[in-house]
């Protein structure tokens, strides 16, 4: 997501592997579940949008390292791919 934080806010990002994506856009929600046993909501309007243009599709996102920060509802508010390291 885009939303602009300052630094101190960032140093405090969580970092995961997504294990699955469930819910329906209908729903305003989709679950990103974690490897770490969480769960976190991703709006199914601006952050899907956002979700899918970090890549390429939802499903495309399995399987992915992201850090994130979420507001008090447990809703991603940001979030930054996690580049494979080691494949230069």
């Amino acid at each position: 997501m885009t939303d602009e934080f300052p630094d101190d806010e960032l140093s405090d990002l969580e970092e995961a592997t997504i294990q699955r994506i469930t819910g329906h856009p209908l729903g305003g929600l989709y679950q990103i579940h974690l490897d770490d046993g969480s769960m976190i909501h991703l709006q199914s309007g601006f952050g899907a949008r956002q979700f899918t243009s970090a890549y390429g599709s939802l499903s495309d996102a399995i399987g992915k390292r992201i850090r994130y920060k979420t507001d008090d509802l447990n809703v991603l508010s940001y979030f930054e791919p996690v580049e494979d390291e080691g494949l230069d």
